[in-house]
């Protein structure tokens, strides 16, 4: 059987549920993708309060660097996606305090020098992550042959 004999259902228009019905859809299978919500996108979703629209979910802007998953399904569909590479993540302000979250994170490691060890957590990790989202890791002990 062929995917271009399939009929496939996609319970889900999250991200993952989006990619995938893409994907067998770029193969050739009638897809259809069915959403609980009035919207697509999941956790990459957005909400409003008080007239204010918000972004929510940490997949809203990962994954887009070169070799991301994102930039990866972008590639085999042949999407050009509007994205680009932002030079502050957050900007933190209480008062007096102005903090702005870079790649380089020069100002949190000036104001907080000892938070050091949490950041270079953080980047290993990010780095792992990233490496099981390019295609996954064999997870097994040392002593396995």
């Amino acid at each position: 059987m062929e995917l271009k004999d399939l009929n496939v259902v996609v319970i889900g228009a999250g991200i993952g549920g989006l990619a995938a019905g893409a994907l067998l859809a770029d193969k050739g299978a009638l897809v259809t993708v069915l959403e609980a919500e009035q919207y697509p996108g999941g956790c990459a979703a957005t909400f409003s309060h008080n007239g204010y629209r918000f972004d929510a979910g940490a997949t809203i802007g990962c994954g887009f660097h070169t070799g991301g998953p994102m930039e990866l399904l972008g590639r085999e569909l042949g999407i050009v996606w509007p994205a680009s590479p932002e030079p502050v993540a957050w900007h933190y302000r209480h008062k007096a305090l102005h903090l702005d979250l870079t790649r380089d994170r020069r100002e949190i490691m000036e104001r907080f020098p000892r938070s050091a060890a949490f950041w270079a957590e953080q980047a290993g990790l990010s780095k792992l992550l990233w490496t099981l989202a390019k295609g996954g890791a064999l997870l097994a002990s040392e002593s396995s042959p």
